[in-house]
């Protein structure tokens, strides 16, 4: 199910975003180009995630168990 937000921003990130939308950029839609930023910013904080439960392991695994 698709949920709406609204949210406001400054002129310059406007502009910003419309530099990237319709013939001027490559998405189609500012929400289309808004969504994009979030899931690449979802993967890099879930592979951020990871990277820590590795090195947790890692650390757990390298200790010696008596």
């Amino acid at each position: 199910m698709t949920k709406t937000i609204r949210f406001s921003i400054d002129a310059s990130l406007r502009d910003f975003v419309a530099s990237h939308v319709g013939d001027a950029g490559t998405y189609e839609t500012a929400s289309e180009y808004i969504r994009d930023l979030i899931r690449r910013d979802k993967r890099r904080a879930d592979s951020e995630a990871l990277e820590m439960l590795k090195a947790e392991v890692a650390g757990i695994n390298g200790k010696d168990h008596k």
